[in-house]
């Protein structure tokens, strides 16, 4: 245990905030009882989706405060996360109700901070827009600038309905809230990209906003030998020999799954593509696929809860998104060995070099295509390097800096 984290637990012993009339006295946490004083942290996020990126950084977080002296709970409307955490976790529901968005997204907040207010917890952070905690991890990123991008790949019609949507309002008016909120202490930006933005529209200073990027399991994503890619490709049906490019995500209009198709039709047709991820409007994607005439060539493999296998396939991993705070998936491929192409709106964007792999516009299926032309001889030579990046963000620095995090608020 750190230092800072054990004297803060000794000087604690007489200042604890009364225990809620609803907890039982001498409750264990990792081998503890409620007399050892341990640390009460509250992790909140709307819901728990086994294949999703923010997902995997709440159990990273989890994984994180393992082994520590953490008695920790998860406030969420459903929560079921697959695998051990590795400690106890104490699961909260918050329920979310209504027949809107909107009014899912307001009883969802009002339930948490119910919840908040019965519960004295020493650490809150959220991965949800929520007004009073202490901790709020920017994961999406800046919802107007969202909506900025969002308006260029819309049409006359979609861009009335987002300006008189209700929920974006609602997101809008509660991250505002979130910000202005006394109790705010960090914010933790997952790129530069986004913590310029938050200190630019709300204000926050550049000590309260901290970028902390997303770490990799390094074990799990690893290089492959180019037999073992051979045969993964082979039992997954895809070509042995040929180029293959690999695209990951749902939320397929954000993450510029148009862009790619767009771009895909004008390169070489020994080009193969693979897109992994869900989206409830795939049929559509599917249909544009056959009008370009890439039918042979697209591969909709639907989500993958174990996409490893997918990274070691893949000559180079292109994400075209409009608008990404990070993009794990820039990560993971990179631990894999795979060279990424990917817009200049992705966070993740700022840990490429020239030598693992290319940044273009957001937006623009012509740069796409041309660099995707341009780099495909230096596919193979990317891969060493681009393991090397990604040496540099093991899921330990991400833990170290989340935990110096909490200790910052506990001494102060």
């Amino acid at each position: 245990m750190p230092p800072l984290w054990s004297g803060w637990l000794r000087r604690r012993q007489d200042q604890r905030v009364p225990v809620a009339n609803h907890a039982r006295a001498g409750r264990t946490c990792a081998g503890r009882t409620a007399g050892d004083q341990a640390v009460k942290v509250a992790l909140i996020r709307q819901q728990f989706r086994p294949d999703g990126g923010a997902e995997r950084m709440v159990m990273n977080t989890i994984q994180a405060l393992s082994g520590k002296q953490v008695e920790l709970s998860v406030i969420a409307h459903q929560w079921q996360p697959a695998g051990t955490t590795g400690m106890p976790v104490e699961f909260l529901q918050a329920e979310r109700k209504g027949l809107t968005r909107a009014a899912k997204l307001r009883t969802f907040t009002a339930a948490v901070q119910e919840r908040l207010r019965a519960h004295p917890f020493d650490i809150v952070q959220s991965f949800e827009r929520v007004p009073g905690v202490q901790i709020y991890r920017a994961g999406d990123g800046v919802h107007a600038t969202w909506l900025e991008q969002k308006a260029r790949m819309d049409g006359p019609l979609s861009r009335w309905w987002t300006r008189h949507d209700h929920f974006h309002r609602a997101v809008m008016e509660q991250e505002s809230a979130l910000y202005a909120h006394p109790a705010l202490r960090k914010v933790i930006c997952i790129s530069e990209m986004i913590r310029k933005d938050v200190m630019l529209r709300f204000g926050v200073s550049p000590e309260q906003a901290v970028t902390v990027y997303n770490g990799v399991d390094l074990t799990r994503f690893r290089p492959r030998e180019k037999h073992e890619r051979q045969a993964i490709r082979q039992r997954l049906g895809l070509p042995k020999c040929a180029p293959i490019l690999l695209y990951v995500g749902s939320g397929f209009q954000r993450k510029g799954v148009d862009i790619l198709l767009q771009a895909a039709a004008t390169l070489p047709e020994d080009l193969h593509w693979v897109i992994c991820g869900h989206d409830k409007a795939i049929a559509r994607y599917q249909k544009r696929a056959h009008q370009l005439g890439l039918s042979g060539r697209i591969h909709f493999a639907g989500p993958q809860a174990d996409i490893a296998d997918w990274y070691a396939l893949a000559d180079a991993l292109v994400h075209p998104a409009w608008y990404e705070p990070f993009g794990n998936v820039v990560l993971e491929a990179l631990a894999s060995g795979v060279g990424v192409i990917a817009t200049d709106r992705t966070g993740a964007s700022e840990l490429l070099t020239p030598g693992c792999g290319a940044v273009v516009p957001a937006g623009n299926a012509g740069e796409l295509a041309d660099a995707i032309r341009r780099h495909l001889a230096d596919f193979e030579s990317w891969r060493t390097n681009a393991r090397k990046v990604a040496e540099d963000y093991p899921l330990s620095r991400m833990s170290a800096s989340l935990l110096s995090l909490y200790q910052e608020i506990l001494e102060t």
